[in-house]
């Protein structure tokens, strides 16, 4: 038995909120201030794809250059609780909310900390306003000098021209550049930027190059410090280089070029040159420029035309942009926007060394497709250094209605909700945050020796990448998640402890090479890696030895290696090639750990292993004598004396006596097919076999029958046997595990019946359908549909499945149900739908079939009353079915309209809450990012779809709306398919599923660039996701690993 004290996860995190408490505690005592607002700003600033995690290094170099009072393994330890896929990459959010909630409850329980510590951050602000002032006096002392154009250069850079570009520090979202050009002034000469680093010291940038306190922008030369600048006008151009974005830093200039008429060395400079402010906003990899009102120092305001572009005040990124509405959605035209908001800007941005990309005459880039226009300029006013700093982005017109996103190079038009106008949700993660709490399904279909006891009590199997440890006095899983493949083995040490896990080579990242993974079960750590690219394929069966640390393990490669480890020094003992085409075991004898058994096709081979000489050989084959040799030997097992217990296809069991090769003992014809797995319990033999059965032998020479228990018809056949303290653990072939109280009298299984609630079901192949149900009393439960035709319902509070169905030969594709339940429609592969009347215990009573189309459905989706389905065919049509009640109380179908518009198949159906003036309204959405409206009494396309923006939709799975626009530029959606999309209930959350398996988790609405989320990562690919009704639990599906994970969302 282990020593180690397990503790739940809200134990483990309330003993680190309490230690981060103590930390700060002791940081207050050495006046060291707690500067939660400027660390949330750096960990944003360094998180540039949005992804909510960054390396754990450089958040602690960051809390390091701070001088956080939290450091050392405090720091480590919280870095370490934030990151769950264990691999370097830390949830700064998460880390965040850890701080957040420790400091709040230090301050509850001390606040005149609370006090003591606003005023240290105000002595630290007057102190930083005094060396401000300072500067800008000593900056004020000098005088201006003029020269040529070719003499102008850092050496003769005046105060005076130091003082017209002037760095606007802002700590949301990015920094600012404020640049004053005086006008004239000679062509040709550099600008030179400095900064000023957090700590108050210059750091100049020479022509060589960056110097101490600046940093490289990612992608940019160091040789890019220096800038040339021109004024707003025709062929203008911009060049600069700033800082980290959300660094805070100072600029000023040691000269300026711009390109009016040359002036002469002996013009005095008089008061009436005219200056121009340019603001540069840094946004990414782009520049957004936007002129501002123009000061003179004449009493004379020269006038200025205003520039027609706008530029959106309300958004961070240029590529979504607000349009001012002109009436007709229909005139906008996104090629041409003069006219209407979007003419033809006059500046245009030039940046080689920085790789700033050119902008064609409607300012969108041509390789990033993001939006770069200038806004009005409002005319002449005296701007004085006060109202600088006070400068912000020019105010949004005043009937903002339309947003404009580019998405995958093409321009797409959003009508944006009255209650949404001029409001800019904030881009931060949400607080919610997922946790994985369970794991439904079995890998039984095509695994062996798959179910094991630990000495905590608990039980371990697997299913997809994840190894579940379930507690079955709690109810609780555990998931050990390091594995990069589909786990296709397992083994559990004579201790108890630790645990051995192989997986498959990689099909979908390179160099994800087959391997064990040996880990602690109590601490979920692992203890090391073996054979990392030593295997061929994947790994296809291991097996401890009783005694001892040596671990056997058979590949998957044509030939089967088989090698021997030792776990200790994770060294290689020995390797042999089976030399048969299909192995389907390994065993090490209980006696005499030196001899190893493998089965296969025609196979029983006895070997004997040599440390010393370090050679695995052969040693004996099976001798069948008098006896039929069966095509396949299935399945094995070694009794406490060594003697060898074999199940073969032909359902018939051998006995094979310690150290011989030939039979001693049989039982013919023990099933009705092949011997699946064997078992020894309480002296009785357990057999469990393709025919869904399990039988009791009484060990003797007779092997009498001892008992039966039988699988319910949709469960298949028994896959493993496992006894587990006073219960009986059963596996099957259709990926569900089921108990039975042992008969503690007598034989073991006689009398007994399997329990009612499954220890957890699912399906044994491709699974894609998902839906949720609605209602109170059903709020937390959902369905799933798939490939291998079986449809589960199950209770996400209870963490229980609560019915299968199966359909034999029925290919499910999508799924869809009503508030309760009673209604569920599937769609098929072979272009069919199919729909299922449940009972008050939802148990199945009639099933509907229709054939709807030509190729196969991708989604369906049942209107809120009911009577119509909404059916996406692979065709790119849309079919409206309606739903009748027959006389004698049994439903019928039909098709009653058929809706064309999309170019591309449909990958997204949402039917309105209510009739809106009478209409029940569907919206769709292709793969080719086509949002289309329907009026489903007439079947016609709804063209003016401004008053869509109005209607409440009784789902929001539709991925091209409003509220969805931001996700399409996250680095989640652009490196790969997005596969799956869904809202919460509350309309606050949104859960995004893409085809490399992240979960990424978003404030909602999402309609910005830049928005930051939590990720996740719990399949190879999602193919559908649900937040469940109670809003309690977010539902994955992964497709081809047949897995399901329920998330709880805290």
């Amino acid at each position: 038995m282990s020593n180690v004290v397990t503790m739940t996860s809200e134990e483990r995190d309330g003993d680190l909120l309490k230690r981060l408490e103590g930390q700060i505690a002791k940081g207050v005592t050495r006046n060291e201030f707690c500067n939660l607002p400027e660390l949330r700003q750096q960990l944003q600033a360094m998180d540039t794809n949005r992804t909510g995690c960054i390396d754990k290094i450089q958040i602690m170099d960051i809390c390091n250059d701070l001088n956080f009072p939290i450091y050392g393994a405090l720091l480590k330890g919280l870095l370490r609780r934030c990151d769950e896929e264990n691999n370097g990459a830390v949830s700064w959010p998460e880390v965040m909310s850890f701080l957040d909630k420790a400091l709040k409850t230090y301050y509850d329980h001390n606040p005149d900390a609370l006090r003591a510590q606003a005023a240290l951050e105000q002595q630290r602000k007057s102190r930083s306003v005094t060396l401000e002032e300072k500067m800008s006096t000593s900056e004020s002392s000098d005088t201006l000098h003029q020269s040529q154009p070719s003499d102008t250069s850092l050496d003769t850079m005046t105060s005076q021209t130091s003082k017209d570009i002037k760095y606007i520090a802002q700590t949301q979202p990015y920094p600012e550049l404020i640049i004053t050009a005086p006008t004239p002034i000679p062509p040709g000469s550099p600008v030179s930027l400095n900064r000023r680093t957090s700590d108050g010291a210059l750091a100049l940038n020479k022509n060589s190059g960056m110097t101490n306190g600046m940093r490289q922008l990612p992608n940019r030369p160091a040789s890019a410090g220096n800038a040339i600048f021109q004024p707003f006008g025709s062929n203008s151009s911009l060049r600069s280089l700033v800082g980290r974005k959300g660094e805070k830093t100072t600029l000023v200039s040691d000269s300026i070029d711009t390109n009016p008429t040359p002036m002469l060395s002996d013009q005095p400079n008089t008061s009436t040159h005219k200056s121009q402010e340019v603001k540069v906003c840094l946004v990414d990899d782009s520049i957004s420029v936007a002129s501002l009102p123009t000061k003179t120092s004449s009493t004379v305001a020269p006038q200025v035309t205003p520039d027609k572009s706008i530029m959106n005040a309300n958004t961070r990124d240029p590529s979504i942009h607000v349009i001012p509405e002109t009436g007709d959605v229909k005139s906008i035209d996104s090629q041409n926007m003069e006219g209407k908001g979007f003419g033809p800007t006059n500046s245009t941005l030039t940046e080689e060394s920085l790789n700033v990309v050119s902008t064609n005459d409607t300012g969108v880039c041509k390789e990033k497709g993001q939006i770069i226009l200038p806004p009005p300029s409002s005319g002449q006013c005296p701007v004085n250094d006060d109202q600088v700093q006070e400068s912000t982005a020019p105010p949004s017109p005043p009937d903002n209605r339309i947003m404009k996103v580019t998405i995958n190079g093409k321009d797409r038009m959003f009508w944006i909700p009255d209650d949404c106008i001029d409001k800019v949700p904030p881009l931060d993660p949400p607080k919610e945050r997922l946790q994985l709490e369970w794991v439904y399904g079995y890998r039984g279909n095509d695994c062996r020796s798959n179910i094991y006891t630990l000495s905590s009590g608990e039980i371990v199997y697997f299913i997809a990448h994840i190894a579940v440890l379930y507690n079955k006095q709690q109810h609780s899983q555990r998931h050990y998640k390091e594995h990069t493949e589909e786990i296709k083995c397992i083994s559990v040490h004579s201790d108890g402890v630790k645990v051995a896990t192989g997986q498959n080579s990689g099909r979908h990242v390179k160099n994800n090479n087959a391997h064990i993974r040996l880990w602690r079960s109590d601490t979920l750590q692992t203890l090391c890696i073996i054979g990392m690219g030593q295997f061929e394929k994947g790994l296809l069966c291991l097996t401890f030895a009783k005694l001892g640390d040596r671990l056997v393990a058979i590949d998957n490669s044509t030939d089967h290696v088989m090698t021997v480890w030792d776990t200790n020094s994770n060294t290689k003992l020995a390797t042999a090639q089976i030399g048969v085409d299909v192995v389907c075991d390994i065993g090490v004898n209980t006696v005499n750990p030196d001899i190893v058994v493998t089965i296969g096709r025609e196979h029983i081979a006895w070997w004997r292993l040599d440390d010393t000489a370090g050679s695995l050989d052969l040693q004996q084959t099976a001798d069948y004598e008098k006896n039929m040799k069966a095509r396949f030997v299935i399945c094995m097992m070694h009794n406490e004396r060594g003697d060898l217990i074999t199940g073969d296809s032909n359902g018939t069991i051998y006995i094979w006596s310690y150290g011989g090769n030939t039979v001693t003992n049989i039982v013919k014809h023990a099933h009705d097919g092949p011997v699946f797995c064997l078992s020894m319990l309480k002296g009785t033999l357990l057999s469990g076999g393709r025919d869904g059965n399990i039988y009791g032998w009484t060990w003797s020479k007779n092997m009498d029958p001892a008992g039966t228990l039988q699988l319910p018809k949709t469960e298949g056949g028994v896959r493993m046997i496992q006894a587990h303290k006073d219960r009986l653990l059963i596996g099957t072939t259709m990926n569900s595990v089921f108990t039975a109280d042992i008969n503690l009298s007598g034989s073991p299984i006689m009398g007994i019946s399997l329990n009612d609630d499954p220890l957890t079901q699912g399906h044994f192949d491709d699974v894609r359908g998902l839906c949720v149900l609605s209602l109170p009393e059903t709020s937390s439960h959902f369905i799933t549909a798939g490939y291998d035709g079986i449809i589960c319902a199950f209770d996400s509070s209870k963490r229980i499945g609560i019915w299968k169905h199966f359909m034999k030969g029925i290919h499910f594709l999508c799924a869809d149900s009503n508030k309760n339940g009673s209604l569920v429609v599937c769609g098929t592969k072979n272009s069919k739908i199919i729909l299922l009347e449940l009972s008050e215990e939802l148990g199945v009573l009639d099933d509907q079939s229709l054939e709807v189309g030509k190729g196969k459905i991708d989604q369906v989706r049942l209107s809120p009353s009911c009577d119509l389905i909404a059916v996406a065919s692979h065709n790119n049509y849309i079919y409206l079915v309606q739903v009748k009640v027959r006389n004698d109380l049994r439903r019928s179908m039909d098709i009653v309209q058929t809706l064309k518009g999309h170019s591309s198949s449909i990958c997204s159906l949402d039917w309105s809450n209510s009739p809106y003036c009478n209409v029940l309204v569907l919206r769709s959405c292709s793969t080719s990012m086509e949002l289309l409206f329907w009026n489903t009494t007439n079947g016609e396309q709804i063209a003016d779809q401004e008053d869509m923006k109005r209607i409440p939709w009784a789902s929001h799975q539709c991925r091209l709306t409003y509220g969805v626009a931001g996700v399409w530029s996250s680095k989640q959606a652009q490196d790969s398919e997005v596969l799956a999309l869904d809202v919460n209930p509350e309309e606050t959350v949104l859960a995004l599923g893409n085809s490399k398996g992240y979960l990424n988790v978003f404030r909602h609405p999402c309609n910005q660039n830049g928005a930051y989320s939590h990720r996740y990562k719990g399949h190879h690919c999602i193919h559908s996701l649900r937040f469940t009704s109670d809003n309690k639990h977010l539902v994955t599906v992964g497709g081809r690993d047949a897995c399901i994970l329920q998330w709880k969302i805290n």
